[in-house]
């Protein structure tokens, strides 16, 4: 894959294209800032909630829980690099402080999109072993017991602190016009290389599990509506359950991929020309810096939504939450 350099028609037009990156970039500090702190609060709320309560204990919740978990460390990572951004640009810290907040940044943002991924094609495969097979498929394949659920939890971060290992190689600060944390130019080749296999591995691959999963299941819920009328009302309260949290995973799942999908899309655009997503930016047209500024915010809405999603459609999830907010106020008011 060879390098392919943008040659921009003159200097006023690339002077203008990079203000305008440099504003969508100070203007998503700003933003990001803001998201951070909602998503930790939102997404810590919902993980005190799976480990707290004894009947949120069955797999599905304890991936959230994971994917909760694994949405607070990526929110720590960007808060980190934006901090050390502003630190550096204010002169109050040496540059090697900023070189550790990109590399920091682009390893954790990973591992968290990593398992977040994973664990929503995890959980679609549970779901479908579990509703739709007999059960001694169940049985074998379902995630029914403590030690499955915490070694497919172990493997899925494992993997994701192990293939997200080369961002720590290949990402550094770029000194041009403005700071800004990319893949080295150097190593675009290696880059595209990765890129295009993890991306394949980590979203197009977890992507078309999810959407099989889910098509079967519908399927087969479909069908037995037919039976509820005949077998009787305990079956049709068990089926009405049953599509409520797979409602929810649907929605959780849809939203977040493709919420995704628009960052995604232009790392593999840029991974096929050979060059950084810096670069790709900033000799592009001008409308991909918009399109850029909006991946990036949906990519951030994408580490917040699920929470705001659980508590939307999970009623159990929203009275506990309610509960503890008010033994914690009572807690205070005792204390006064």
């Amino acid at each position: 894959m060879e390098n392919t350099t943008f040659n921009p028609s003159n200097h006023s037009s690339l002077t203008s294209r990079n203000n305008t990156f440099m504003g969508t970039i100070f203007l998503d500090g700003y933003l990001t800032i803001s998201i951070c702190i909602i998503g930790v609060i939102s997404n810590g709320a919902v993980a005190y909630i799976i480990i707290t309560c004894k009947q949120f204990q069955a797999s599905t919740y304890i991936f959230l829980c994971s994917m909760s978990i694994a949405d607070v460390v990526a929110l720590f990572s960007v808060a980190l690099h934006v901090i050390s951004m502003i630190i550096v640009e204010n002169n109050v810290a040496y540059t090697a402080f900023l070189e550790f907040g990109c590399k920091a940044y682009g390893y954790m943002l990973q591992v968290g999109f990593t398992v977040s991924t994973h664990s929503l094609a995890i959980i679609s495969v549970d779901r479908y072993f579990s509703i739709c097979r007999n059960a001694s498929l169940n049985r074998k394949y379902a995630l029914n017991t403590n030690r499955k659920i915490k070694l497919t939890i172990i493997v899925t971060w494992s993997y994701a602190l192990v293939s997200s290992l080369p961002n720590l190689f290949l990402t550094s600060m770029h000194n041009n016009l403005y700071r800004v944390c990319d893949f080295m130019s150097h190593s675009q080749r290696y880059v595209a290389i990765y890129l295009l296999v993890y991306y394949t591995i980590s979203y197009i691959l977890p992507l078309c599990v999810m959407t099989i999963m889910y098509i079967k299941i519908i399927s087969y819920l479909r069908s037995t509506v037919a039976n509820t009328t005949i077998q009787g009302q305990a079956l049709e309260h068990s089926r009405k359950r049953i599509v409520k949290i797979i409602n929810m995973m649907i929605i959780v799942t849809v939203t977040y991929m493709i919420t995704s999908l628009p960052h995604v899309t232009l790392i593999f655009i840029a991974a096929v020309h050979g060059i950084s997503l810096t670069t790709y930016m900033q000799y592009a047209n001008p409308n991909i810096g918009f399109a850029f500024a909006i991946a990036l915010v949906l990519s951030q809405i994408s580490w917040i939504q699920n929470s705001f999603v659980y508590l939307i459609c999970n009623r159990p999830f929203r009275n506990e939450l309610l509960q503890c907010c008010n033994s914690k106020h009572s807690r205070i008011l005792l204390h006064r």
